[in-house]
């Protein structure tokens, strides 16, 4: 009965060719066999029986084992190819085993985006050990692998020579220097100090020496002169700062009674600097914050000034960069009493006096590449 149902089945598919036939696998499959004269075998853990096809009657018998093919692989199936038969077979699912990757220069962290990459595949990131444990089949073990393996190279580093310096501009108005005989316009500088940030690419010899003359007469005051190692991404700090006592007070309220404890409290106050490189084979970009903190006054409560700056800049090798404009002009007021006489009243202002007294400055920086 099941033989004659197939003859006519295949009898109907080859005689209408505007039909289209619903016919599960196991039918297909014999179909396919008597057309395309090949013996085909499957899989008992496929369910022929529950996968339908519909099939339009318009095929060659040439083309009915080409068909055959395309439907399996819609429905995620594997025709094998053996000597004197095809095997419909379940697709292959390759075993998952856990595999590890030791770093040797790469941060753990820096390889995190792996989760987003292979967002079926748990990963573990051991810090101590800098090392990688994750469980996969051995296509995708070899995809993570090629990766960290391309990123874990040793990073790039380079050095670069800070020359940071203030510039008192009222002496600067006065030395009568004809910077024009010396090849290097440094009074451009009082001009920058007013219009804001300026940076130049400069003529490093021209301007060093203007330097040293300018500290020989005492017009500047080379703060520091450092030579800074970098790495590529890798943030990098220097601090040029003093740390001052500060006079802080508490008040507290108890059953009405008030009181005030005072104790000294020590800040930092000068001039840090956060440089972030990237580095490349013939230049770097940096990414550089500048604070820059002054004193006032000599109080125990002193008034302090702070500047903030932030910008990027590219500087390649056996280049130098000058900033500045970093106005950091300080207002000084001191105070003089003498003890007990001036607290007396109407007399004590022959007893105290304020001085104020305002000097203008300019930092300046320097920034060189350094072999």
């Amino acid at each position: 009965m099941k033989k004659i149902l197939l003859l006519l089945i295949c009898s109907l598919l080859l005689a209408d060719q505007n039909s289209i036939y619903k016919v599960n696998l196991y039918q297909y499959a014999e179909i396919v066999s008597n057309a395309a004269h090949i013996n085909i075998l499957i899989d008992n853990k496929v369910p022929a029986k529950e996968i339908y096809f519909f099939v339009p009657a318009r095929i060659d018998r040439k083309d009915y084992l080409q068909t055959f093919r395309d439907l399996l692989k819609d429905c995620q199936l594997r025709l094998i190819e053996r000597k004197n038969y095809y095997y419909v077979t379940l697709p292959y699912k390759e075993p998952k085993k856990l595999y590890s990757f030791k770093f040797r220069y790469l941060n753990i962290s820096d390889v995190k985006f792996l989760k987003n990459i292979f967002p079926n595949i748990m990963f573990q990131f051991f810090e101590n050990s800098n090392t990688l444990y994750y469980q996969s089949t051995y296509s995708d073990h070899a995809k993570i692998k090629k990766i960290c393996r391309d990123l874990d190279l040793p990073y790039l580093s380079s050095d670069i020579q800070l020359t940071i310096f203030v510039t008192d501009i009222d002496k600067l108005e006065s030395s009568g220097i004809d910077f024009s005989k010396l090849g290097f316009d440094f009074t451009g500088l009082l001009e920058v100090s007013h219009l804001g940030i300026d940076f130049k690419t400069v003529n490093l010899l021209e301007l060093k020496g203007v330097l040293d003359l300018l500290q020989k007469e005492k017009i500047i005051d080379i703060v520091q002169n450092p030579i800074i190692h970098l790495t590529d991404g890798k943030p990098t700090t220097f601090d040029v700062v003093k740390n001052i006592p500060v006079l802080v007070s508490n008040t507290s309220i108890d059953d009405n009674k008030v009181t005030t404890q005072n104790r000294i409290q020590y800040r930092d106050i000068g001039l840090k600097i956060n440089l972030v490189p990237q580095i490349y084979n013939d230049s770097m970009i940096i990414d550089l914050n500048i604070t820059s903190e002054t004193v006032d006054d000599i109080t125990d409560t002193p008034i302090t000034n702070k500047l903030y700056y932030s910008n990027s800049f590219k500087l390649k090798k056996y280049q130098a960069l000058f900033l500045t404009g970093l106005n950091v002009s300080q207002t000084h007021i001191s105070k003089q009493r003498i003890p007990i006489l001036a607290d007396l009243p109407y007399i004590s202002p022959l007893f105290k006096s304020t001085t104020k007294q305002v000097k203008r400055q300019v930092l300046s920086i320097l920034i060189e590449s350094y072999e």
